[in-house]
């Protein structure tokens, strides 16, 4: 410490000054490095982020809204008489199930967790099946039996799948 201080006090006040600003920019410039390089870091880890978790989030949360669109369309469907209305309900449970399988297909894409999709796909194919049978059993007018199917095979694997 000695030596910095006798160093500086031999200096003239010009190359103090040099020395004292020549320190500062110095730093600025480490801290100019440091900022870029934190702030790219950030970048690659925002990017990650939307293109994986958001995206994934956002999939499955689209498809539990329309697991639940499908369930009301269906227990609509089977509690009524009127063919009109159970047609129209069904229809839009089909359209919504198809809408799910394009979510469960960019789910699939996005996802790297396998164990999980194939339990996923799993569920998914079984609701399907349990939805198109209460699909028909509806348009059959078979309402008695499609509350049976409701209650035991489509809302227990929808639960499950939610």
């Amino acid at each position: 410490m000695k030596k910095l201080e006798n160093y500086l006090k031999q200096l003239k006040v010009k190359r103090k000054l040099q020395f004292a600003f020549g320190t500062v920019l110095g730093f600025l410039l480490l801290l100019i490095v440091f900022a870029s390089t934190g702030i790219m870091i950030i970048t690659n880890d925002l990017k990650d982020f939307y293109n994986e978790s958001y995206t994934t989030a956002q999939l499955q949360l689209n498809i539990r809204k329309n697991v639940q669109v499908i369930q009301k369309d269906v227990l609509w469907a089977i509690s009524t008489d009127d063919m009109d209305i159970t047609k129209e309900k069904t229809d839009e449970a089909t359209k919504f199930g198809a809408e799910n399988d394009k979510y469960a297909k960019q789910l699939n894409e996005t996802l790297d967790n396998k164990e999980l999709l194939n339990s996923f796909n799993t569920s998914m194919k079984t609701l399907a099946t349990a939805r198109k049978k209460l699909s028909d059993l509806a348009a059959a007018n078979k309402n008695d039996e499609a509350w049976v199917c409701f209650t035991e095979e489509y809302d227990p694997q929808a639960q499950e799948l939610q």
